[in-house]
């Protein structure tokens, strides 16, 4: 896929199933980008399985930059699974650039079998890897994970029994 706007028809399609497919992308400058690589909203569905999007830059010069490689926003689904987001820029040099790898608002991801950020940069620094956010967006990823740490975070509790009720 050469382009976001190439995926952008398919993701309004409905359900769009990827499989053993890489994506590199060029840089595009523009005063709003939406995924780097691949837009999916309005109520869609996407599927990824052993895939890779990579060396995406999604730069603008004055505007805004939702996901270096990936948007997930409007209501979308997405599932991936033993795929790759590496190496994908989100940048503004005037203006808002976060979701170096991925951009997910009001939407739902799962994420399975060894998927992997890695190696993601956003000009803000704090989303470098993923950017969250809206109050319907869930993110879960399956495991078991890839060996080391897929996400950087203060902490990590795992618990093998329900959860406490109270914090």
């Amino acid at each position: 896929v050469a382009s976001t706007a190439a995926m952008d028809a398919l993701m309004y399609a409905g359900l769009v199933a990827v499989g053993n497919l890489p994506y590199a992308v060029g840089s595009a400058r523009t005063q709003a980008i939406r995924g780097g690589a691949v837009f999916v909203g309005g109520v869609s569905t996407l599927v990824m399985n052993a895939s890779s999007i990579s060396d995406c830059s999604a730069i603008v010069t004055n505007g805004t930059v939702e996901g270096g490689g990936l948007h997930l926003g409007e209501i979308s689904d997405a599932t991936l699974t033993a795929t790759t987001i590496e190496r994908c820029v989100a940048t503004a040099d005037e203006g808002l650039a976060v979701g170096g790898g991925m951009f997910v608002q009001m939407a739902s991801l799962r994420m399975q079998a060894g998927t992997t950020l890695r190696h993601n940069e956003a000009t803000d620094k704090l989303s470098s890897a993923m950017w969250l956010g809206g109050a319907q967006t869930s993110v879960d990823y399956i495991l078991p994970g890839p060996p080391g740490t897929w996400l950087p975070a203060s902490h990590c509790r795992v618990f093998r029994q329900p959860c406490p009720e109270s914090p």
